[in-house]
């Protein structure tokens, strides 16, 4: 799943939840988003070293 999918995911979701659970499915995005940048950048790490 890409970052467009899961923020797309939560805005055609977002209006249909409120209070706690919309905050705990936003943190739940919001964690997903940070695990993807880090691994985005775990790969491009293991690439330029396994290219330099």
């Amino acid at each position: 799943m890409s970052r467009v999918e899961v923020h797309g995911l939560t805005k055609d979701t977002e209006g249909l939840m409120s209070g706690s659970n919309r905050k705990v499915a936003m943190g739940v995005v919001h964690l997903i988003e940070m695990a993807q940048l880090w691994m985005d950048s775990v790969l491009d790490r293991h690439l330029t070293n396994v290219n330099g």
